[in-house]
Parts: C-alpha cells; structure tokens; sequence
C-alpha cells in the first residue's frame, strides 16, 4: 500500500459551485442533501427486451492519440519586471473531481477565503476559479476545476473550459506543481460519474504528470473507519492501481481542519512543476477532439447515444403493447417517457454539434491585464469600460460583454 497522509479539509457539495472570493472566519457545514431518484419504476411487459439486450453491437473504439511527449520537461524562462528584476512564479495546483467531493470546500479551508456560491448559471460563467494565495511565503495558485457529467455543463462545455484554461496558463509559462484530485470515501461503489473524472483525469494528465498527483478521499467523518479502510483498499488495489504504479500518491482528508488541509498542499510547494498531457497535445498542433481527452468524450456521446436509441426502441415496443391491451393510463405513463427520451437525444445532438466545434478551438490571444495591489488581494479594471472585479483568469464583463484574461 502507498504512503498515506491522514490530511483534513473541509467541504460540502453545496459550496463545489464557486464565483467570486471575500474574506471568512467560519466555515458552516450544512446537512448534506439526499440522493435523487433517477430511471423509471414501471414494470416492463413480458416479452420486451430491457435495452441492454437490443443489440450486442459494441461502440468502435476511436485509436487513442499516442502521447510522444516525453520528458525532460519545458524549460520555462523566468518572469521579470518592466525594470528587469526576475520575479517569483506563482506555484500552481490543480483540484480535480466529481461534483460534490469537495474541491472548492477544500479551497476554502486551505485559504481562509469564503467562496462564494452562484445559484444561477448567469454567475458562473467561468467555471475554471483561480484562488491566488500565500503558504508558507510562497505565492500559490489553487486551481478549482468542474467536475465532468455536471448539472449545469455538458462534457463538452466543460473539457473547452479546462483546455482554455491549460492552454493559457502553459502560454503564459506557468506548469503544475500539483494535481489533487478528491474522491468521496462514502462512495458505496465505482460506477458513472466516479469512473468518468476518473478517467478524464487520466487522459487530460497523462502519465508524465504523475509524480505531482495525490488521490485524496474525503468525508472521512461520515463513514466507520472500518469500512473506510475496506473502500480505500479497493481503490488503490483496483481503480487506483495504475495511477499509483505510476507514480501517485494517496492521502485521507478526515477531519475539517484548515491547518491540516494546508499541509497536504504544502507538501507539493517543492515539487517540479511539469506540464499535462493535454497541455503537451495542444501546444504540438493537435485540435482539442483530437487529444485523449477529446476522444474519451467522443466516445462517451457515442456510447449514451446508442443506449438512448436502444431505450426508445424498447419504449415504442411497449407503447405498442399498451394500446393493444386498451391500457390508456400506461399508455400515457410511456408517452411521458418517450418524449423526454426525445428531449435527451435532442441534447445530445446538440453537445454532438458543440463538440464538432471544438476542432477549432480558438487560438485567439486574450488581452491580459494585471492587477493592482498585493497578490491574491488586487483587483482588476475591465481595459474596455473600466469596470472593476477581483476575478483572476478569463473573465467576460458584465457591462461591455468583452473578454479579458486576468493575470496572477
């Protein structure tokens, strides 16, 4: 077994939705919500085949892009001043998850800043949330990122948001000194979401990146240790096991201290920043449908779109049915389901056609525009209209609709 650091944080999934920063002394803990239902009750006829059975037909897997790019790492010039003076880089780490393990929760602790949460989709237009900071005299980025099959994103939406983001920090000379990604201890088993960051964060890290990974399991607090240790077991013998083979190392986030959480990224403030796979991808003229995380993607859309069809057909078998047997209270019950089967291959369709456009993702330099006042506090001015914010990275005006990009 890997090495583990027993390292707490604090989190809730409410708070993995994060806007703007301000200053915050307490950090509630509100009652976590309960699980939605999800699929339908109804009993299937005799003689309907569920749709798994429908067709044997596997989805073709696309040949994955073999990553050429090995180390020594990029050698990254240091930063200087107008008057010439080197200045000191900003260490960068990454928080990676599903939603709702506690990434941006995490942040907060380790910071002392309140990240505030947006309740609509307007006030979170950038999901990518740069938190600068300072440990240990070290000017620190935390990088909160969204966690794939999001309520409020599609997959595609929010790989073009981390591909932005990475491609405009690796342009701008900055690498990854940290990757954390959080996983839920109270998870019961791998299954949907869990497996798909999972394996996103393989194909958008690579295997170069390793080193600088740490596998963190929160929600400690919620389950017996007992039964903590059993699923932590699983997961390094089985889903984690190659990511440890490679160079991994796994810590326990267990109680809701913020000193204790600052230890864990402590412990990556004198690592060697290295570069991502995807990073590596882009920045050789790959389109971004054309890197590992791209084609996962693709291959994700195609998979839902062959269930989706195969769970129509078996709706229209059934519909039959039901109006064969002069069962109108069913029939309409299956109507209902039809029709938001209809509703979800039409955004499917829709995320299909998004996705074709990332083939061109823009290359388009943003104008930069620094800040004014100390590190982590400043703030910015809008170079079109003049309006101020404190949010670092891509930022769109409120008042002038124009796009700038904030830099640390």
């Amino acid at each position: 077994m890997s090495g583990i650091l027993p390292m707490p944080g604090a989190w809730d999934s409410a708070w993995d939705d994060p806007t703007e920063t301000a200053p915050s002394s307490d950090v509630p803990v509100p009652p976590s919500s309960e699980p939605r239902p999800s699929g339908s009750t109804r009993q299937r006829p005799s003689g309907v085949p569920s749709p798994s059975s429908t067709s044997s037909r596997e989805v073709p897997r696309q040949p994955r892009a073999q990553n050429p790019f090995r180390k020594p790492a990029r050698e990254v010039p240091p930063a200087r001043a107008s008057s010439g003076e080197e200045i000191k880089r900003p260490i960068v780490i990454a928080v990676f998850g599903q939603t709702g393990t506690g990434k941006t929760s995490f942040i907060k602790a380790v910071t002392g800043m309140d990240l505030e949460v947006g309740h609509n989709l307007a006030s979170c237009t950038d999901a990518v949330l740069e938190v600068p900071c300072t440990i240990n005299n070290e000017n620190v980025v935390l990088v909160d990122t969204p966690g794939f099959s999001d309520t409020r994103f599609s997959d595609t939406e929010i790989l073009r948001m981390i591909a932005e983001w990475m491609k405009d920090t690796y342009d701008e000379g900055f690498l990854l000194s940290g990757i954390i990604y959080l996983h839920r201890i109270i998870d019961v088993r791998m299954e949907g979401p869990n497996l798909k960051n999972l394996r996103m964060m393989k194909q958008l890290c690579g295997a170069d990146s390793l080193q600088n990974v740490v596998l963190a399991t929160t929600m400690w607090e919620k389950v017996t240790i007992k039964e903590g240790l059993r699923r932590e077991a699983e997961l390094e013998q089985t889903y984690w096991k190659d990511l440890i083979d490679g160079g991994a190392t796994v810590a326990r986030i267990t109680t809701q201290s913020g000193n204790e959480a600052q230890s864990l990224v402590k412990s990556l403030l004198k690592n060697t920043p290295t570069s991502t796979r995807l990073q590596e991808e882009l920045n050789s003229g790959l389109s971004l449908v054309q890197t590992a995380a791209g084609i996962e993607i693709r291959e994700e859309m195609a998979k839902l779109e062959q269930k989706l069809k195969a769970e129509h057909q078996v709706e229209i078998e059934e519909l039959r049915i039901a109006q064969d047997n002069q069962n109108a209270r069913l029939e309409r019950q299956i109507r209902n389901e039809m029709a938001e089967s209809l509703r979800r291959l039409e955004r499917l369709e829709d995320e299909k056609r998004l996705f074709a456009g990332l083939e061109h993702l823009s290359s388009k330099k943003l104008p930069k525009v620094n800040r004014s006042g100390l590190f982590g506090w400043g703030s910015y001015c809008c170079r079109f209209c003049g309006k101020k914010t404190r949010h670092v990275g891509r930022w769109t005006c409120g008042e002038c609709n124009k796009q700038q990009r904030n830099v640390w």
